[in-house]
């Protein structure tokens, strides 16, 4: 057998056993086998090929609007697939844990109340451990705001917090100005962190944009300032993952 043919051989393999390893749980997720989450408890289980066990499934009950955290012992030798889904299997958030390093990886999501689905998937002979915490809040982001028509209504003087889940992730705030009038926006610069913030109307207008510094030492806050007609508007925040604060004032 000659070194390409091998090589051709090899490629498919792996292709293969990565379709197994990844196959998104939502695909054939059974709600009602799933088990009722007791916040900041440890979840463990054993995901295995024995049985064709390749998911475990978790019920979040939310009372309130709020921050939902997920926390996954990471392994350098095993990646898992998980996934935050409604009752009618829409995927609000996902992500495949690391393999660089040993220790734990965090994930966030604002939620609004009612009934979500916390399912684990992969095919390895070897048990997790996992963290579900929800934290009630109405100044915390709740997916899914990622167009004008969704977005989440804020107070003005009051901080809001959110995460982006990746680089296409957009998030939306909206307020109103009752006259003309300066609004200012204040933010959180993060060190190696790089987003944009955009005063938006729903026509896509921009009114203000700006970016974060990515070259900050520590975190520090910027604020700028705006004079905006009467009307609606939006803070758009977009580029670049990880939590976020802000708060629009007059």
């Amino acid at each position: 057998m000659n070194k390409w043919l091998k090589g051709l051989i090899s490629f498919l393999l792996v292709s293969v056993l990565s379709l197994q390893v990844f196959q998104p749980a939502s695909a054939s997720v059974d709600f009602k086998k799933a088990k009722t989450i007791s916040f900041n408890k440890n979840l463990t289980g054993k995901l295995t090929t024995a049985n064709g066990n390749y998911e475990h499934v978790y019920k979040a009950k939310l009372k309130k609007n709020g921050n939902l955290s997920i926390t996954v012992q990471t392994n350098t030798k095993r990646s898992w697939y998980v996934e935050v889904l409604t009752s009618k299997g829409e995927k609000m958030t996902s992500f495949y844990t690391t393999t660089k390093s040993k220790g734990n990886e965090v994930r966030e999501i604002g939620l609004s109340k009612g009934t979500y689905y916390v399912a684990i998937s992969g095919i390895y002979d070897t048990a997790y451990k996992m963290k579900v915490n929800f934290k009630s809040s109405n100044y915390y982001e709740r997916e899914d705001n990622d167009t004008v028509k969704k977005a989440n209504g804020i107070k003005f003087g009051k901080n809001y917090s959110g995460s982006l889940e990746g680089f296409t992730d957009q998030d939306y705030f909206k307020f109103t100005v009752t006259k003309k009038r300066k609004v200012s926006l204040t933010y959180n610069n993060t060190p190696k962190k790089q987003r944009d913030l955009l005063i938006v109307n729903a026509k896509g207008k921009e009114y203000a944009k700006i970016r974060t510094d990515y070259y900050v030492k520590k975190p520090t806050k910027s604020t700028y300032t705006v004079t905006l007609p009467k009307g609606t508007y939006y803070v758009l925040i977009q580029y670049g993952g990880g939590s976020y604060t802000f708060k629009v004032a007059q």
